[in-house]
């Protein structure tokens, strides 16, 4: 007989994360260059732990905006990636960055990181 494993249940979002709309409605298109990111993280292990790389992809030419990988996924290793990201296209500020609700996208230093660069 075997043992059930433990399920992970998903987290409620946090009631801050409902402030932030869905502006793209699942419309992943885009109508000029830097008018719209996406952001997510992916996660590979390796023969020395785990590896994390956070992408910032444009949807206009489909083309990577920035991509950083690490050790652990934090807030600030997203924010650096944005901050790298407008270091490379500085004419993005005032895009759309869209991500699902992670914790690390939902954390207080990276909204600030947003809001100070328009996004």
């Amino acid at each position: 007989m075997g043992i059930p494993k433990n399920r992970r249940r998903s987290p409620r979002p946090r009631r801050s994360d409902l402030n932030f709309p869905d502006l793209l409605q699942r419309d992943f298109s885009a109508t000029e260059p830097n008018g719209v990111w996406v952001t997510d993280i992916t996660e590979r292990k390796t023969r020395e732990g785990k590896l994390y790389l956070c992408v910032i992809k444009d949807l206009y030419y489909g083309a990577i905006a920035a991509w950083k990988t690490g050790t652990r996924p934090t807030a600030e290793w997203v924010t650096s990636t944005v901050e790298m990201a407008l270091v490379k296209r500085p004419e993005s500020r005032g895009a759309i960055l869209h991500s699902d609700h992670g914790s690390q996208y939902t954390r207080e230093r990276y909204r600030q990181c947003l809001q100070q660069n328009g996004l």
